[in-house]
C-alpha cells in the first residue's frame, strides 16, 4: 500500500490532527509500505510521520528542511538515525539532489537502504559523482546498499560506457552491472 502526502502548507499538516487521523485510520485497514512525500518536509517532522508508520520499505521523497540553516543540527540527524533504525526502510527515492555530499548525509541516516534512487538537478560530472560516491562507501564498510539509480535527462550509453570504465580502472568495484534505461543508470554490484 502507498501513501502519498503532498500539501502545499507542509508544515500544517505535519502539526495538524488531521494527517494523523487520516495515517491511523488508513492503518486500521491496511499496512503502508511506501511513503511518497511529494514537497519539502523537515527532518523533525519527518520524523513524526516516520513514527506512524513502523512496516515501512519504501521512501520517496521531495527534498529535506533542516531546523536550523541549510546545514542539518546533529540532534536532527540523530533523532531521525534512531526512528529509521526502528523501521525496515530498505529502498530510498531522493527526487531532488544536487551534490554528492547529499548522498552521504541520507546513507548516513538510512543505514539499511540496499536500493538508492536519486533524481539529480543539474548537469553534473557523472564521472566525478559516481566516483565520489563509491569512494566513500568503500570507507564505510558497513553500509547495505547494492544498487544505484541515477535519474537525469541528459543520460546516453556514452556515460554509462565512461563509467563502467573508471570503475574498472580504478578499482572500485569488482563484481558489478551498469546499464541504461531510457533516463536513468542502473549501478549494481555485489
Amino acid at each position: 500500500m502507498r501513501l502519498v502526502l503532498s500539501y502545499a502548507y507542509q508544515e500544517k499538516w505535519c502539526k495538524s490532527l488531521t494527517v494523523k487521523y487520516y495515517i491511523h485510520h488508513v492503518l486500521t485497514v491496511t499496512h503502508i509500505y511506501h511513503l511518497n512525500i511529494a514537497c519539502q518536509i523537515i527532518i523533525d517532522k519527518l520524523s513524526n510521520v516516520l513514527q506512524m508508520l513502523p512496516k515501512l520499505d519504501l521512501l520517496e521523497i521531495y527534498r529535506f528542511l533542516y531546523t536550523g540553516s541549510d546545514d542539518p543540527l546533529f540532534e536532527d540527524i540523530q533523532s531521525l538515525s534512531d526512528l529509521v533504525a526502528k523501521n525496515r526502510i530498505t529502498k530510498l527515492y531522493l527526487k531532488t539532489v544536487f551534490l554528492a555530499e547529499e548522498i552521504y548525509f541520507y546513507t548516513e541516516i538510512f543505514q539499511c537502504i540496499n536500493q538508492l534512487k536519486v533524481k539529480l538537478m543539474q548537469s553534473v560530472d557523472m564521472e566525478s559523482f559516481v566516483r565520489d560516491i563509491l569512494l566513500y562507501l568503500i570507507m564505510k564498510a558497513n553500509s547495505s546498499l547494492q544498487f544505484l539509480c541515477f535519474c537525469l535527462e541528459m543520460a546516453d550509453d556514452l556515460m554509462v560506457q565512461k563509467i563502467k570504465i573508471m570503475i574498472d580502472n580504478e578499482n572500485l568495484l569488482f563484481d558489478f552491472n551498469i546499464k541504461r534505461v531510457m533516463n536513468e543508470i542502473h549501478l549494481q554490484w555485489n
